[in-house]
């Protein structure tokens, strides 16, 4: 319960709601994931702050303790998809600068 007063003003209604939409045992994984990941954040942090010498930056201190595998594989993926954003932005530009309104009145 603490962790729900830390965060909400009323936790008590939020809970109800929870409840009563059945998914209380998922709201209670995924407030558990979010806590292990926030303290998980402060430790590094800690850490970061108390080494010896700052010359390498947080990013890449996370990554050489191993704490940001995931990023490190994201950064080395090729871009495809920003590249498939930008043609549909492109796309939908091009349909919307067509996209006339009919039976519009002018006066």
């Amino acid at each position: 319960m603490d962790l729900l007063f830390r965060r909400y003003a009323s936790p008590m209604i939020l809970l109800d709601q929870v409840v009563s939409l059945g998914c209380l045992s998922k709201f209670v994984k995924d407030l558990m994931v979010i806590y292990s990941k926030e303290e998980e954040h402060r430790t590094a942090w800690d850490l970061y702050l108390h080494q010896d010498s700052l010359s390498e930056s947080y990013s890449e201190f996370r990554r050489r303790i191993g704490l940001d595998d995931a990023i490190a594989a994201i950064d080395s993926e090729p871009n495809d998809e920003k590249e498939d954003l930008n043609g549909i932005i492109e796309k939908s530009k091009k349909t919307l600068k067509n996209f006339g309104l009919s039976g519009s009145h002018s006066q």
